[in-house]
């Protein structure tokens, strides 16, 4: 599946709207109710397929969780259609980024926090979680919506 085709998109897009019947996806519209000035978000999960999306305010895809371990309620991901990198654990996905001389930032184990590489594209970013027992988490994100980017 061309995940990453998909961010920018907009929420009423028929290819999105075709991603969202098809892993029936739902959509939960989160405003700003206590009245924080923060601005309001779509969010849609497939719980039995393991993925959720974040529309911004606009209705714009700005980011794509992929859960590689069933956590936060939603299943494991299907891996086999996907259509960026996957690696076993942490080191691998640093020596592939360093390889391949990726632009990278990383977190390689700072107490209490996951251990985590985001790959920086141009076009996108591709982070990766890993926990004990290997790659936990996918985020794939707009640069622009990324916290701490360029």
């Amino acid at each position: 599946m061309n995940l990453i085709g998909l961010l920018r998109r907009n929420l009423k897009d028929p290819e999105i709207i075709e991603v969202l019947d098809h892993y029936d996806f739902r959509v939960q519209y989160d405003f700003d109710r206590d009245f924080e000035n923060r601005p309001d978000s779509y969010w849609a999960e497939s719980v039995e397929h393991g993925f959720a999306l974040r529309f911004d305010e606009n209705q714009r895809l700005v980011t794509i969780f992929v859960y590689v371990q069933a956590a936060d309620g939603l299943n494991r991901c299907s891996l086999e259609t996907l259509d960026f990198d996957l690696f076993e654990d942490f080191d691998s996905a640093r020596s592939n980024a360093e390889r391949k001389q990726l632009r990278h930032s990383l977190n390689a184990g700072e107490p209490g926090i996951p251990q985590w590489l985001r790959i920086e594209h141009e076009t996108h970013f591709v982070h990766y979680e890993f926990n004990d027992s290997g790659l936990r988490l996918v985020t794939l994100m707009l640069p622009e919506t990324a916290p701490g980017a360029r």
